[in-house]
Order: C-alpha cells, then structure tokens, then sequence
C-alpha cells in the first residue's frame, strides 16, 4: 500500500527540505502544495486587501485540487506533501476565528500520516532570515505563534527540526511511520 504522508508547520520549520528528503528515503514522489493551476496565481490571494475568508477559500480549493492530483500519485508510489489541509485551516483560523465554521476537509483525500514540525524561535529567525523576500506572514512573528497554537490544537505527532538536519528529521519521521500499526 501506498502512503500519503504529508509534512505541516509554521514557516520556516523545515517543511520543504524535510518533505524532500523523506520523498528521497522513502523513495516516493514530493508533492509541493498548491500545485498548478493554483501556485500561479495564488500571490492574488495573498494580498493584503483579499479577506481571510476569500482567502480560506482559495485555499480550499487548492487543496482540493491536489488532493485529486495526489490521488493519482498515489497509484505509482508513496507521495510526501508540505502544506496540506491542515495548514489551510490553522493559517485561516489564526487569521480570522470565524474561519473555524467552514474549516472542513469532507471530499478530500486524507493522509495516512500527518506530522507537525517545529523549531525554536531563533533557528525559525535564522532560517527566515537566510530567504529573499519574506511574507507578510512570515514577517509576522505574532501570527506565526498563533497559527502554531492551531497546529498544535489539531494533535499530529511532533518533530522539533531545531537541531536536526532535514534529512536526520526525515529519517525521523520514516522511523515513526515504520514503527506505527
């Protein structure tokens, strides 16, 4: 049987390269969420006059988009996500409460396992810091605390990427899957 696994968290925690990397072990094929033909335009949802309900929207949408295209990788391998449904609603709940009474993930594909990554607040500076061009989101260090508390209301296991290579966290993670019933 195929895994779906996908890889949640607050910017800067690693998602990306530990997403990679499990891929890379597993082996299996890296899914970078949004896919297309949300990805390109998604910088007109990202904007600062677009509400966080039309903004959960097209997230919402994405995600369902590649919870399809997902689908069909599964049927050649395992897939590894960064960013997948649940970052939708952490991200869109933090930004705006009233999000939480449309935060829904019936229709999608789910993951046979979601992990949380973190890492501690200088590492999380360190690693933005090194980026070009940051985010309004990812410059905002009171909006990533709050989407952490959302991440970590939902329970998934955590794995603290603050002293680990991406590579040492995803054989983490394969360990933990590897272990699991």
């Amino acid at each position: 049987m195929n895994h779906f696994i996908c890889l949640e968290g607050i910017d800067g925690v690693g998602k990306t390269a530990v997403s990679q990397a499990l891929a890379h072990l597993l082996p299996g094929t890296y899914y970078k969420s949004p896919g297309d033909p949300f990805a390109k335009i998604r910088n007109l949802f990202d904007d600062a006059t677009v509400s966080p309900l039309t903004r959960f929207f097209f997230y919402r949408a994405a995600v369902q988009h590649d919870s399809d295209a997902i689908a069909d990788h599964l049927k050649r391998g395992h897939v590894v996500v960064d960013r997948y449904i649940h970052t939708t609603i952490a991200y869109h709940v933090a930004m705006d409460p009233r999000v939480s009474t449309y935060a829904s993930t019936a229709g999608l594909l789910l993951p046979n396992y979601t992990f949380l990554l973190t890492a501690d607040e200088d590492t999380l500076r360190k690693r933005l810091g090194s980026r070009k061009d940051l985010t309004r989101f990812e410059r905002n260090l009171e909006f990533q605390r709050r989407s952490q508390e959302q991440f970590l209301a939902q329970g998934h296991p955590v794995v603290d990427t603050t002293n680990t290579t991406s590579t040492e966290a995803a054989r983490i993670i394969l360990e933990q899957i590897q272990s699991s019933p």
